[in-house]
């Protein structure tokens, strides 16, 4: 079952496990971050789920963005995309994020992941 939510900053369908993102800005800020999370915390209360952030362009996003991720909540972050740059800047992110991390091309490489990485 899926439910999705239209945030200011792009669409997020939750999962049971995960939660994909598409992104629409071309920029995140820590406090546009701070609002995409609160959907994603609302959404899945107290439980812990995977973050997939499904990527087709190259996005400037201030590091500082991954300070709200509660790493206890958000247990595995994924990037999906097929552009090489930005998996120069996934490789920047995977600093500023306090567990699981991973780079697929495809989403559902990702989901499947994201089944194995919550318990």
């Amino acid at each position: 079952m899926k439910t999705t939510y239209n945030t200011p900053h792009g669409i997020m369908d939750c999962f049971k496990n995960y939660l994909i993102f598409k992104l629409s800005d071309d920029f995140i800020t820590r406090e546009n971050a701070k609002e995409i999370l609160k959907f994603a915390y609302d959404h899945y209360k107290n439980r812990c789920f995977v973050f997939i952030s499904s990527r087709d362009f190259v996005t400037n996003i201030d590091m500082t963005a991954y300070d709200f991720i509660n790493s206890k909540r958000v247990v595995g972050f994924a990037i999906v995309s097929k552009d090489a740059l930005v998996r120069g800047q996934a490789t920047e992110a995977q600093g500023h994020f306090n567990g699981s991390f991973s780079f697929f091309p495809t989403e559902e490489e990702a989901a499947d992941w994201a089944n194995t990485v919550v318990k």
